[in-house]
C-alpha cells in the first residue's frame, strides 16, 4: 500500500517506540510520548507470509540504523571539531 501524502513530525527524547506481532504487525512512533494524540502506525500488509513481514520490517529496520549511523557520526566530527 501506499499513499499520495506525507506528514512530518518533530521526534525527540520524548518519543516511545513499540512494536507488536500479536494480531498485525505493527511500529507505533509516539513522538510525544506513550499514548498521547499524534502517533503513528505502520502496518504491515496481513496477506504477506511471515518471511515477507520479516523483509519488510529489516527494510524499515535497515533505513533507521543508516539514519543513525550518519547522525553518530555527524556528532563524532562536531565533538572532534569543538576540541580542536
Amino acid at each position: 500500500m501506499s499513499t499520495a501524502y506525507s506528514h512530518t513530525y518533530f521526534i525527540d527524547g520524548r518519543t516511545e517506540y513499540r512494536a507488536f506481532t500479536a494480531v498485525n504487525a505493527a511500529l507505533m512512533v509516539e513522538p510525544d510520548g506513550a499514548y498521547t494524540p499524534g502517533s503513528v502506525s505502520f502496518q504491515i500488509d496481513s496477506d504477506l507470509t511471515p518471511a515477507e513481514k520479516a523483509e519488510v520490517a529489516e527494510r524499515f529496520a535497515e533505513a533507521a540504523t543508516s539514519w543513525a549511523t550518519e547522525l553518530r557520526a555527524a556528532a563524532m566530527r562536531a565533538a572532534i571539531q569543538g576540541g580542536a
